[in-house]
């Protein structure tokens, strides 16, 4: 395959791949956005909103700018501008590093401490957690932003979420064997709910894990394959990120639901009319 065919399917599949990311980050940014907005505030939600929200600025570069570019084959603007990009996603990318982390905690907090989770992770208490969250991946941002460093505080903070994550693991395995059987509704309930929640949360930490691992141990020496390794896969990551929310989630399905529910309604008024005109044709026969 030649270098420019090989740009031209590079270019297409990370516009592609990142529009179908983009959408599914942004239908969560939407749907989430409304039950933060409500009287029921939920922290975990608003996490995940600022996740989807980094996910779509990290995706959105790779739409207007990595993608055109590597179509193009030369880049566009002055040098400046592909560093802002490599800029800005450096810090979206980064930022999702510590909300996994808050995430993390989170889920502890629920698990652990699950009488004092609505004191500890209010909407007060949430905010002030995410305002850490970007002001650490500020600070691990802007010594990049200058040249290369030494030490990169990425792979600490994924080992303390992958540890949370293994005692929250734990903790749910065990209650669920010890304790499930004398859990009353209520309890039951919260159980179940943690379960549910932390599967989700661990399913969107799990290809993180896989990337951080791939790109450690794959060493490709063709160019294309640098790409799908390195480039692709961490385009792939976002899409994912997201993606397995709109899977894992009804409520992030709502024209899905709008469909179903205008064909069943379809369907009713067609067996409606077919039988009235049954009845009628009946009635003309008896007469």
């Amino acid at each position: 395959m030649e270098q420019r065919e090989e740009d031209y399917i590079a270019g297409v599949l990370m516009i592609v791949l990142g529009l179908i990311g983009f959408v599914a980050s942004a239908q969560i940014v939407r749907v989430l956005r409304r039950s933060i907005r409500s009287s029921s505030f939920s922290s975990f939600s608003l996490l995940c909103c600022s996740r989807a929200l980094s996910n779509c600025g990290t995706l959105s570069c790779f739409i207007i700018y990595s993608g055109p570019v590597t179509l193009l084959g030369y880049p566009i603007g002055p040098k400046i501008v592909g560093l802002k990009f490599g800029h800005f996603t450096t810090l979206t990318y980064k930022s999702l590093v510590y909300v996994q982390l808050a995430i993390a905690f989170n889920r502890f907090i629920a698990t652990f401490f699950s009488m004092r989770y609505t004191q500890i992770c209010s909407r007060r208490g949430t905010f002030i957690l995410l305002g850490l969250v970007w002001f650490m991946t500020a600070l691990h941002c802007i010594p990049e932003f200058f040249g290369p460093v030494l030490f990169y505080p990425s792979y600490t903070v994924f080992i303390g979420s992958i540890v949370l994550n293994l005692i929250i693991f734990s903790k749910l395995t065990w209650n669920t064997i010890m304790h499930m059987k004398d859990m009353g509704g209520q309890a039951r309930f919260r159980h179940r709910k943690n379960m549910k929640v932390f599967v989700q949360s661990f399913l969107q930490e799990l290809v993180y894990i896989f990337e951080l691992f791939f790109l450690q141990l794959m060493k490709p020496k063709e160019r294309f394959m640098e790409f799908l390794c390195f480039s692709l896969l961490w385009e792939f990551t976002h899409v994912w990120d997201g993606c397995i929310v709109i899977l894992y989630r009804a409520d992030m399905r709502p024209n899905i639901h709008l469909c179903g529910k205008k064909q069943t309604r379809s369907r009713d008024i067609m067996v409606s009319r077919v039988f009235t005109t049954s009845k009628s044709l009946d009635h003309i026969d008896s007469h």
